[in-house]
């Protein structure tokens, strides 16, 4: 899309449950996809930031 730099919000990929959980049960599907957060190319992840939880630890938050 031709962005230089992207702020991911409303993606933590961590267990917490998700707002329209009304059980509130973790969400353990996280550990499935964080394998590909993980493999991402040193070019996009230098571009990208997280808002919050596990994608925040692994990319830095804004202004990080």
């Amino acid at each position: 899309m031709g962005f230089d730099q992207v702020v991911l919000c409303g993606m933590p990929m961590d267990d917490r449950p998700h707002y329209w959980d009304e059980g509130r049960q973790p969400w353990k599907a996280c550990e499935t996809f964080r394998p590909a957060w993980q493999a991402l190319a040193p070019e996009y992840r230098a571009r990208m930031r997280s808002m919050s939880g596990w994608t925040r630890e692994m990319l830095g938050g804004v202004g990080e």
